[in-house]
């Protein structure tokens, strides 16, 4: 399962820790939660402005098929980390 445009495309069907691995921080924000959930077919980019306290269920509790949304919301957590100081 592709996320994102064709040439940055991510395969969510990869392990979370490869794709942190190879993982751009363009490539984060533009990861789609699947489903009809309250985040459904929105971004992690947007997640992580409207509700950032969300990525950390993301990144620890989703338990969809699409390991590319917890991968990005571990990314953005780990960004966000050395800039709070």
């Amino acid at each position: 399962m592709a996320t994102g445009t064709a040439e940055n495309a991510i395969d969510g069907s990869l392990p979370v820790e490869e794709l942190l691995q190879h993982m751009t921080y363009e490539q984060a924000v533009q990861v789609v939660i699947p489903g009809k959930g309250k985040y459904g077919g929105k971004t992690m980019g947007q997640v992580a402005k409207e509700s950032p306290q969300s990525l950390e269920w993301f990144a620890r509790s989703y338990s969809g098929n699409n390991n590319a949304v917890p991968a990005a919301a571990k990314f953005l957590l780990n960004k966000a980390l050395p800039m709070a100081g």
